[in-house]
């Protein structure tokens, strides 16, 4: 039995619907969740523990969805179930895990610095080797593998151009970012910006960067994911706007597996302050990669478990943006993941009749 749940300042005793009646405004629940109401009037800062879906554990599900369903079906219009549709995109911070030869001590001390294995750091420094002075493949150099992999639908390849924040990784030349572009075209990936850290407030630093990767694509840029979902609602869709984007990808949970805005579905984002729908339209995101590390708090056994039951639960009627990191297949192993294993899977799950 589907629960369904309002968003009344009272909590109620009947949230669970038997009926073919509603004792709530669902209309007005499904506009609290997908206007992101809460983040623009009642969340004084942005830990998303604090979010209203985390809080009651109603993440993993999309609500929003729920209601339209139930909304039909007591209209008379009952929904056909189908098979949930993947958008996969990969955002590309650090194209390289070593990237100098003196890195391996950092490498080292951020190994130690995270309680991994002691027994992994000879690995650790054979893949340093390898790489760095034999000129072996990097261990983040997955380019072709990843973007290669067969999938049905949309695919975004979003590349990050700029930034100067402790969280920014490294700036790529022109010369990666070219390769980046022309991997993605080759395998039917459409070019997104990755905004910067502090580009969220700032539209100088948006606008340099945009203009850096339109440079190396030659053509517009209409699709943007903030980096590290670091975004201010209030703010950041009108930077975007101004500067041509029309498709953002960035609201979903960096801590967290699940549906920040209830849906998984697209839609206009809308402005409290002109109280009109915007020229921007959000794909929520539904699963990262890195979101679910975080969530697991590390374990591996835990990462593996919240990933299947999420795909599981949401294998029917439902649209998913997901993103893997090129980087993380390499994190995730040190921690016995086999995420390569579980991505092919997942896109041959979802792959379609």
């Amino acid at each position: 039995q589907t629960e369904y749940y309002s968003v009344e300042s009272e909590k109620k005793t009947e949230h669970i619907i038997n009926t073919n009646e509603i004792p709530f405004d669902i209309f007005e629940t499904i506009f609290f969740h997908i206007s992101r109401y809460e983040e623009w009037f009642l969340l004084e800062d942005s830990d998303e523990n604090n979010h209203f879906l985390i809080r009651h554990k109603l993440q993993r599900t999309p609500i929003v969805d729920q209601l339209i369903i139930l909304l039909n079906a007591i209209l008379g219009q009952p929904q056909r179930t189908r098979q949930s549709k993947i958008v996969l995109t990969h955002d590309i911070d650090n194209l390289l895990k070593f990237r100098s030869r003196t890195q391996i001590f950092r490498k080292i001390g951020g190994h130690l610095l995270r309680r991994r294995r002691l027994s992994d750091i000879p690995r650790l420094v054979r893949d340093y080797y390898r790489s760095s002075w034999l000129g072996k493949d990097d261990p983040y150099d997955n380019l072709e593998w990843l973007l290669s992999r067969p999938a049905m639908g949309d695919k975004y390849l979003f590349l990050i151009v700029g930034g100067n924040h402790p969280l920014d990784p490294p700036v790529l030349t022109d010369e990666q970012l070219h390769y980046l572009v022309e991997a993605g075209r080759k395998n039917g990936y459409e070019i997104g910006l990755h905004p910067s850290y502090l580009s969220h407030t700032n539209a100088s630093i948006l606008r340099n960067e945009y203009e850096r990767l339109e440079g190396i694509t030659r053509k517009p840029l209409i699709n943007s994911r903030q980096h590290f979902l670091h975004i201010d609602i209030k703010i950041t869709p009108n930077l975007l706007i101004d500067l041509g984007i029309q498709h953002d990808f960035t609201l979903g949970y960096s801590r967290h597996v699940g549906f920040r805005c209830g849906t998984g579905f697209p839609y206009s984002l809308y402005s409290f302050h002109t109280e009109k729908a915007l020229d921007l339209i959000c794909h929520p995101l539904a699963f990262m990669d890195s979101s679910c590390f975080h969530e697991a708090k590390s374990d591996g056994e835990l990462f593996q478990s919240i990933y299947h039951d999420f795909f599981t639960q949401n294998k029917s009627n439902g649209n998913l943006v997901v993103n893997f990191h090129n980087q993380f297949f390499d994190t995730a192993s040190y921690y016995d993941i086999p995420l390569a294993k579980m991505y092919e899977q997942l896109l041959r799950d979802f792959a379609g009749p």
